[in-house]
């Protein structure tokens, strides 16, 4: 018995041949309509969709025969792939390659082999499909072509089934990274929650202040005069206790630890959760920090802070030209610092309300600032940075990260 010379691209063809994920996989019939075609077509009992692995051959497909693989030595089909076409054994006892074949002097006995390379897209044989008899024969140039046909049809199969599994996995891949985006959404979505109480909370507050320091005063004033007030000072304590607990709320905050976290992570969900809002106002949003962008701090606070400049951005960027709206998050490092420019193409900052921009429950005549960037920059000042108004003619904030140690 001569034993089959290794393909002289063995290495790739078993790298090949792996790549399409299908030794030791279940029978499937679409394989086995082709054994079937193939015995039938030739004539002949045996028939095999063979693939020949590293020390095997292995049968995705068989007819005629019960075991599932041989060892490789003993395999036609190691012959038959160093062929570029049909490998025809007329009569195995014949030829001095196989005349002393276990396979040919016990079970199955084989007599007669005829196979059809397979080979990949890339010109690589994996094997073949064959057909064996126990009495010598030979094949007429119509099953000939018949069983080169079926081969590249068993390939197509092959390539059929791999564009299935790479298409399961994308669509699995796909189904995790949704329910990934959701999570974040959902977690984003609490912040905002928290963070619409804080506005809304320090909107009451602005609007409270002043009317219940006058409500407070003529309170006195009438009680001087001598005027039962039991009732009215009554009132104004529940009106007090309920300022007081409007004020938590507007510095309710989350307590955690400092970690390390991916800056990018926030702005990708942000701009995630955004998007459909963006589209309505048609606001394009450009983050330029990469994957990878390290920081420590608390991953809640930070969070706050960009959710509250790219609200206000927004808000801002109603009064610009439909076709000039943008927002543009970019990173520079200086020294061991990462800074973040946050930036609209708004009409910038009144002068008026610069100086009174980063302190509580300040209001002007048509700005009400509340808590908002008081917080941000309390924020920021707590996770070792600092947050600034830039001087330019649009909106521009610095944010100021201190190295990820």
């Amino acid at each position: 018995m001569k034993r089959a010379p290794m393909h002289p691209r063995e290495e790739e063809r078993i790298k090949e041949l792996s790549s399409y994920f299908i030794l030791d996989t279940e029978a499937e019939k679409n394989f086995d309509y082709l054994t079937e075609l193939a015995s039938a077509i030739c004539g002949k009992p045996i028939a095999l969709v063979s693939l020949i692995d590293s020390d095997r051959q292995w049968f995705k497909s068989k007819r005629g025969l019960d075991v599932s693989e041989t060892h490789r030595d003993f395999a036609f089909c190691s012959h038959a792939i160093l062929e570029d076409g049909l490998f025809e054994v007329k009569d195995t006892e014949e030829d001095e390659r196989f005349f002393d074949n276990p396979l040919v002097k016990g079970e199955p006995y084989i007599r007669f082999y005829a196979g059809e390379p397979l080979v990949s897209s890339r010109g690589i044989p994996m094997g073949t499909l064959c057909v064996l008899d126990d009495k010598p024969g030979e094949l007429n140039q119509v099953q000939r072509s018949s069983l080169k046909a079926l081969a590249s049809q068993v390939v197509e199969l092959m390539e059929l089934r791999l564009k299935n599994i790479q298409l399961i996995d994308s669509l699995e891949n796909l189904r995790k990274a949704n329910v990934e985006v959701r999570l974040r959404q959902e977690q984003l979505m609490s912040l905002a929650k928290k963070h619409f109480l804080n506005d809304l909370a320090s909107g009451v507050i602005d609007q409270l202040r002043l009317p219940l320091e006058e409500l407070n005063e003529e309170v006195f004033q009438v009680k001087n005069k001598g005027h039962d007030v039991t009732k009215l000072e009554y009132a104004v304590v529940s009106i007090r206790k309920t300022f007081l607990y409007l004020e938590r709320i507007a510095s309710w905050e989350e307590k955690k630890g400092k970690e390390h976290f991916d800056l990018a992570s926030i702005l990708n969900t942000l701009m995630i959760i955004s998007k459909s809002l963006r589209e309505k106002k048609n606001i394009q949003m450009h983050n330029l920090v990469h994957r990878g962008t390290m920081i420590k701090g608390n991953r809640y606070q930070v969070s706050q802070v960009f959710l509250h400049l790219l609200k206000n951005s927004v808000k801002a960027l109603e009064n610009c030209e439909y076709n000039a709206r943008s927002i543009t998050i970019r990173p520079q490092m200086k020294g061991d610092c990462l800074e973040i420019i946050f930036e609209d193409s708004g009409n910038g900052i009144s002068d008026q309300l610069k100086p009174m921009l980063f302190k509580a429950f300040i209001a002007t005549e048509n700005d009400q600032p509340g808590l908002g960037l008081y917080l941000s920059r309390t924020y920021m000042l707590e996770n070792g940075g600092d947050l600034e108004l830039m001087n330019d003619d649009t909106t521009k904030f610095l944010l100021r990260f201190p190295a990820a140690a």
